[in-house]
């Protein structure tokens, strides 16, 4: 009690050009309680080394979207 979400990183979805691997980050508040749902779907096992830096770059952006806060901050006293 006393706090409130300041801001949610925006849902979105990021997929590969070949489409063989996606994520899914749907976030939302509500009664106070913070839902997060995210989904990876990996379509193929492997990757070719023609493949590396787009997978390579992928994966970056991937773990920046893991790693984003939520911020909860005080309420303000009316």
């Amino acid at each position: 009690e006393g706090y409130e979400w300041d801001a949610l990183p925006k849902n979105l979805r990021m997929i590969m050009p070949d489409t063989s691997i996606s994520i899914t980050r749907i976030s939302q508040v509500s009664n106070d309680r913070l839902s997060m749902r995210i989904t990876i779907d990996f379509k193929k096992p492997f990757f070719s080394v023609q493949e590396y830096d787009a997978f390579h770059e992928f994966y970056k952006q991937l773990f920046d979207i893991l790693n984003e806060q939520y911020v909860i901050k005080k309420k303000a006293r009316p």
